[in-house]
């Protein structure tokens, strides 16, 4: 019993987590909105929750593959350096998020 209560709480509260309205903010670039919504989900207190990430792991596959997108390549040079940083900072981190996504658990 105490386990199809704990199965049952653990599943309350990921539909609360899904249920989140996410609304990226305004002044976020379309290129990042996936990746800043798998962050809006996943990650507390800076803390990420690889567990979960593994259930997104397409969608995170999706973002990485999106960077080397044509578009990305040809408007890379005329963007703000502000724009680069932004953009090698998520690169990173989203490729860090899928090596451990694909490694997890680490031990």
């Amino acid at each position: 019993m105490t386990k199809i209560m704990t199965a049952a709480a653990v599943v309350l509260a990921m539909a609360g987590v899904t249920a989140q309205n996410y609304q990226p903010s305004p002044d976020l670039d379309a290129l990042h909105v996936p990746f800043d919504a798998l962050l809006d989900l996943h990650v507390r207190d800076g803390l990420v929750y690889y567990r979960a990430l593994q259930g997104d792991r397409a969608r995170l596959a999706r973002y990485v593959a999106s960077l080397n997108s044509p578009s990305v390549a040809s408007g890379f040079p005329n963007w703000s350096d502000d724009q680069k940083k932004a953009f090698w900072l998520n690169a990173y981190n989203a490729l860090v998020m899928q090596t451990v996504v694909s490694h997890y658990p680490i031990h």
